[in-house]
């Protein structure tokens, strides 16, 4: 399994030390734990933590990111490309405007490097790129049902699983817009 640190404060959680990989028993998870808290308290002293999550370990595939923001004046945008910890590092991805539709996204993973992985660079089992289109189809219909709540939305990383096995968003970052309330008590972006 794995262990994450909960805090809307520490966006980029393994920077902090906030992530434990591969444990196997509670001895594990006790001293991941543990360790969780005294490194991200270090790295991130007025960090408000609510907890640790712990979710499954999901090994193999090729790690890809999906995000959505605004962009003014023209709207939210759908952004796909090489995802994991070397995300700004490999600096490759794929932008669009919403909405986008499944041939977009198609057209979207094509422009990326990373694609080439999807195809099974170097003898490595072929990715299910389908699933990953699909995946950025409906972050472009999520971005745009609840753009006057949502600023940004980044899934890093999506571990796009062999051919037929699917993708599956490893961790999610959400950033609510900036509500505030009006004369009548509602709020408004």
């Amino acid at each position: 399994m794995v262990l994450k640190v909960d805090s809307p404060d520490v966006a980029h959680k393994s920077d902090a030390g906030g992530v434990a990989l591969s444990l196997r028993n509670a001895r594990d998870v006790a001293q991941a734990f543990d360790c969780i808290l005294e490194s991200v308290g270090k790295h991130c002293p007025t960090a408000r933590i609510d907890g640790v999550v712990v979710q499954e370990m999901v090994t193999g595939g090729v790690e890809m990111i999906i995000g959505s923001g605004q962009h003014p004046p023209f709207g939210r945008g759908i952004v796909v490309g090489a995802g994991g910890v070397l995300v700004e590092l490999m600096n490759d991805s794929a932008f669009a405007l919403a909405p986008v539709s499944a041939k977009q996204a198609h057209e979207m993973v094509g422009r990326t490097k990373a694609a080439r992985l999807l195809a099974g660079y170097r003898g490595a089992p072929e990715a299910d790129r389908p699933a990953l289109e699909s995946l950025a189809v409906r972050m472009s219909a999520i971005a745009e049902a609840y753009a006057d709540l949502i600023e940004a939305i980044e899934l890093n990383p999506v571990a796009v699983l062999p051919k037929g096995s699917g993708a599956c968003a490893l961790d999610a970052l959400i950033v609510p817009r900036n509500l505030k309330p009006n004369l009548e008590g509602k709020t408004t972006p």
